[in-house]
């Protein structure tokens, strides 16, 4: 899917492994996550980028049993930039919020139980034999970044919400 079928977007950031667009479906937002061809995700999923979807989505798979409603839905593509060249396109519903990272610390004792939680289970989710089925870097990134407050949002009705791992 060519990036311009999405329509209107709006960037809205960029990070180490992605560019972020935002736009608008059915009175709802999305995200759209470009994944940048030398980005630091492409460094951990190694072979065509038909097998890199496959193995971000093994990855997804295997965290959404563990964190459920905690962990945004996410569904992966294959896009094309405006220059033609292939990618990976990673949508999410968007989670309106704020990132737990930019709380005050005297907002964030009444979320402390939900960020302990995830934080137990993550590690639960670390133990379990089939991470070992994922590449070393992969098991890296499921075994962190999960837990990173940059990748939680509070969302409007006070529940964590991860975004990324």
């Amino acid at each position: 899917m060519p990036i311009e079928h999405l329509g209107r977007t709006e960037k809205i950031g960029e990070g180490k492994a992605s560019e972020v667009l935002q736009f608008d479906r059915s009175d709802k937002k999305y995200i759209c996550k470009v994944m940048k061809e030398n980005g630091f995700a492409f460094e951990h999923y190694k072979g065509t980028i038909e097998e890199k979807i496959v193995s971000m989505q093994k990855a997804f798979v295997f965290l959404k049993r563990y964190l459920g409603d905690y962990l945004v839905d996410t569904y992966f593509d294959i896009g094309k930039r405006s220059d033609g060249a292939p990618c990976i396109l990673i949508f999410q519903e968007k989670v309106e919020g704020t990132p737990y990272a930019q709380l005050a610390e005297e907002q964030k004792p009444e979320l402390r139980r939900q960020k302990e939680e995830i934080g137990r289970i993550t590690q639960k989710a670390w133990m379990d034999p089939e991470i070992c089925n994922f590449p070393f870097d992969v098991q890296k990134d499921l075994r962190g970044e999960a837990t990173v407050e940059d990748n939680i949002i509070v969302d409007r009705e006070g529940k964590l919400r991860v975004i990324d791992w």
